[in-house]
């Protein structure tokens, strides 16, 4: 991939700090309501949206570290430890998710609990649905031009939340037209699966990335 002048480099990468500044912002309010929306509720795809939105907060807000010390230091290239890291970290983070969430599917169908659809937990889907893939676009389209391999494979796992956000808002949709709790069993169960197969991805990733000598000099 083409790489640009470094002046120019300079510029778009603090302009993808900003970005990432402005979608960890995003994240962190995302998990937010979502989270209350799914106390209010009893909704566990609402519950999916939350914690899986805190794990893109923590994805959004190292690689906006990363872009912040290419920019401060005036490299090009980014660390392939903090690649490992990130995507060790994100794999373990999504796995424990579906672990966990699938533990609460268990609960559910021993011991049911109240369950009902909210306007908050709408407003907080459709807004994820809508929002989340502005994001993603602007990280392609930043990996384009800086040639960075972070940014677009941040865009890649932002494709994989807004999957997120589209089944969360399809099961709340659902379940209100049909009144059916199962609904959220259903929509939170193919949240797990994906969920579980993003989070062996990332594991993958990182055992894939190998270390020498030089891993100290910032690689693509």
């Amino acid at each position: 991939m083409a790489k640009v002048h470094m002046s120019v480099f300079s510029k778009w990468s603090r302009h993808a700090v900003h970005v990432q500044l402005l979608a960890s912002g995003w994240f962190a309010a995302e998990a937010t309501i979502a989270a209350v929306a799914a106390k209010q509720t009893g909704n566990l795809v609402l519950l999916a949206l939350s914690m899986a939105s805190a794990i893109e907060l923590w994805s959004a807000m190292a690689l906006s570290v990363r872009l912040w010390i290419v920019v401060e230091t005036g490299e090009e290239r980014f660390s392939n430890l903090a690649t490992r890291l990130t995507s060790l970290v994100t794999g373990i983070l999504l796995a424990s998710l579906a672990c966990y969430l699938s533990l609460q599917v268990g609960r559910q169908l021993v011991l049911p609990t109240a369950w009902k659809v909210s306007a908050l937990g709408f407003t907080s889907a459709i807004a994820a649905s809508v929002i989340t893939p502005w994001f993603v676009l602007q990280q392609r389209r930043l990996g384009k031009i800086l040639g960075s391999s972070p940014l677009l494979d941040a865009g890649e796992q932002g494709f994989f939340f807004t999957g997120l956000s589209w089944i969360t808002l399809g099961s709340l949709a659902v379940g209100w037209v049909a009144q059916e709790p199962l609904v959220d069993l259903a929509g939170v169960s193919i949240c797990i699966v994906l969920l579980l197969k993003s989070g062996l991805q990332f594991l993958d990733m990182a055992r894939r990335l190998t270390f020498s000598k030089e891993d100290d000099r910032p690689v693509l």
